[in-house]
C-alpha cells in the first residue's frame, strides 16, 4: 500500500445496496416458505402466508434473483479498494502502464476509469450467475446421485457444508431459477456500472503525475 493513500475497505454503496436487496430475498424466505425447509432460517422465524396463486411462480424466484444480485455487490464491495490498495511495487511503471492504456482510449482516462470497473464487474457478475447455474443444475435428478456420491465426507462435519446432500438430493430443478440467477446478475452488472467509483456524471479522473493529456 503507498503511503499516504486513504484506501476504503470496502464500497459503502455497493455493500448497503447488496445489504438491502439481501434483505428483500431473506424476507421472501420468511413469508413464502413453509417454516423448517429454509436450512439457515429458524422456525420461530418463518411466518408464512398464504400466497395468491398467481404469484407463487414470483415468490419462488425472488430469493435466487436477490441473493445472486445481492453477493454481487458484496463481492465488489469487498474488492472495490483492491486496485488503489495494490501495487507492483513500481510506482513510475504502474503509471506508464496507466498512460498508455489511457492514450488507447482518447486520454479521456476512460481506461482507468470505466473499462476497468466494468471488466471487473463482468468477471464478478459471471462468476456467480455459474455458482448459481452449478448449484441449480446439480439438482437435477440425472446429476444429483453423481455429484453427491463424490462430496467429500469432512462435509458432513462442517456446519454450512453439512447441509449440501440433502440440498442435492431433495431439492428440485427449475428453469425459472436459472433465469432468475441469469436477471440477477444481469441486474447486478448495471448496478455496478452505476456505483462504481467514478461513475458518477461530470467526473473526471485526476491526471497521473509527469503525464499530459
Amino acid at each position: 500500500m503507498r503511503s499516504g493513500v486513504a484506501v476504503p475497505i470496502v464500497d459503502h454503496r455497493q455493500f448497503s445496496t447488496g445489504a438491502a436487496v439481501l434483505a428483500i430475498g431473506v424476507l421472501a424466505y420468511v413469508v413464502a416458505r413453509p417454516a423448517g425447509s429454509v436450512y439457515f432460517l429458524p422456525r420461530g422465524l418463518s411466518f408464512p402466508v398464504r400466497v395468491p396463486p398467481s404469484l407463487q411462480g414470483v415468490a419462488g424466484w425472488i430469493p435466487t434473483f436477490a441473493h445472486t444480485l445481492a453477493f454481487c455487490l458484496f463481492s465488489s464491495a469487498v474488492l472495490a479498494g483492491l486496485p488503489a490498495g495494490s501495487s507492483s511495487g513500481n510506482d513510475s511503471t504502474d503509471m506508464m502502464l496507466r498512460a498508455r492504456l489511457d492514450m488507447g482510449f482518447g486520454g479521456s482516462g476512460a481506461a482507468g476509469s470505466a473499462t476497468g470497473p466494468a471488466v471487473r464487474s463482468a468477471a464478478i457478475c459471471l462468476g456467480w450467475f455459474m455458482i448459481e447455474a452449478l448449484f441449480e443444475i446439480g439438482q437435477r435428478r440425472d446429476v444429483s446421485p453423481w455429484l453427491v456420491q463424490r462430496l467429500p465426507a469432512w462435509f458432513d462435519h462442517v456446519a454450512l457444508l453439512a447441509n449440501a446432500r440433502p440440498y442435492f438430493t431433495r431439492g428440485t430443478f427449475d428453469p425459472a431459477d436459472l433465469a432468475a440467477a441469469a436477471a440477477g446478475a444481469a441486474v447486478a452488472f448495471l448496478a455496478l456500472l452505476r456505483l462504481s467509483p467514478g461513475a458518477e456524471r461530470g467526473h473526471h479522473p485526476a491526471p497521473l503525475p509527469g503525464v499530459v493529456t
